[in-house]
């Protein structure tokens, strides 16, 4: 019972990389994307004090978030299904309609990158003076 337990080489390389994946998985990465929404909350606040413009909180969800809640709302969900028996086509062709149609009307938005571009573009336009074309100084 006291005997030293040996394990392959081969063995161990899988076991150490799959070790180190769960790590990343469960504590690295969701710190990570803790850390990321903590400061795009902050740049949000500051963006909706300085311009007086509010972001939506449909604005910060995921795409594929707002598509599962439009295909699986209870009343799509019954039109689909009505559909599918007025038509005579399956209900799951009926659904994979409705997946199709929500994709092409969920808007492909990310507020933290359209902020951010445009604030960096307002900032360094801020502090650049532009300078004039020959034909405007000549009309000056």
């Amino acid at each position: 019972m006291e005997a030293p337990v040996t394990v392959p080489l081969w063995l161990f390389l899988p076991i150490a990389a799959f070790a180190l994946w769960s790590l990343l998985d469960r504590l690295l990465i969701p710190g990570s994307r803790w850390f990321l929404r903590r400061r795009l909350n902050r740049l949000i606040d500051r963006v909706n004090r300085r311009l007086s413009v509010e972001i939506k909180p449909f604005q910060l969800t995921k795409r594929q978030v707002l598509i599962d809640r439009l295909v699986y709302d209870a009343q799509v969900v019954q039109a689909a299904t009505e559909h599918a028996k007025s038509t005579g086509i399956p209900r799951e062709a009926a659904m994979a309609e409705v997946q199709r149609y929500a994709r092409e009307i969920v808007p492909a938005f990310n507020a933290y990158i359209y902020f951010r571009v445009g604030y960096s573009i307002a900032r360094a336009s801020r502090d650049r003076e532009v300078p004039l074309s020959r034909a405007a100084r000549l009309r000056a």
